[in-house]
């Protein structure tokens, strides 16, 4: 059995919509269930970790925004069978997943625990999720294919600030600073500074 976490913001019901639909019309396997949190914008790690206190098994985030195609979850499962957390290809950095489409076996959550709820909006929190998974000492690998859409990205692609909300510009600056705060010291403060975010 996997669960699917979906969180979700009043005002996305359209959209939520599109996701339910695709899941159920590409994902013939039966052994699945979908947990929809209600978000009311307290933040995409609390509503995550709202979720994952409602299962017991392996997960799949999903945002509101994503829709999935034809052999989307058995792309998934072939790629678990080498890997613990599993992301969509082509969006794997060195360290981590975006989390608007991941998989996460649940031996990790057993281990690693819950997300970190300091980081107030979406953003960092799965960098530093999948940090503490790899310092664990879990693994990290991409899907064979891109079967998880994201039709909303302009909300986390850092690349195209401009069209990210002042509001929620200066909250990705606080979660990253949160996020180095934390990490300061260590190798990973220096590597992810390192990068071009």
């Amino acid at each position: 059995m996997i669960s699917i976490i979906i969180p979700t913001c009043p005002g996305s019901e359209e959209i939520l919509e599109k996701c339910i639909s695709s899941i159920i019309k590409n994902t013939p396997e039966k052994n699945y269930n979908i947990i929809i949190i209600k978000n009311n914008f307290i933040g995409f790690a609390k509503a995550i970790n709202e979720g994952l206190r409602r299962t017991k098994e392996d997960i799949i985030l999903l945002n509101d925004d994503t829709v999935v195609v034809e052999g989307w979850i058995n792309d998934i499962i072939e790629t678990s069978k080498e890997y613990d957390i599993v992301g969509q290809k082509g969006y794997m950095r060195p360290e981590h997943f975006p989390f608007w489409g991941v998989y996460i076996k649940r031996k990790v959550i057993d281990k690693v625990g819950l997300l970190d709820e300091r980081f107030i909006t979406g953003e960092w929190e799965d960098v530093d999720y999948c940090i503490r998974t790899i310092d664990a000492g879990f693994k990290l690998g991409e899907t064979k294919y891109l079967r998880i859409l994201h039709l909303h990205p302009s909300t986390t692609l850092r690349s195209i600030k401009s069209k990210i909300p002042k509001e929620k510009q200066e909250k990705i600056k606080l979660n990253k600073q949160i996020f180095l705060d934390k990490w300061k010291g260590t190798k990973w403060e220096k590597r992810i500074t390192g990068e071009k975010w």
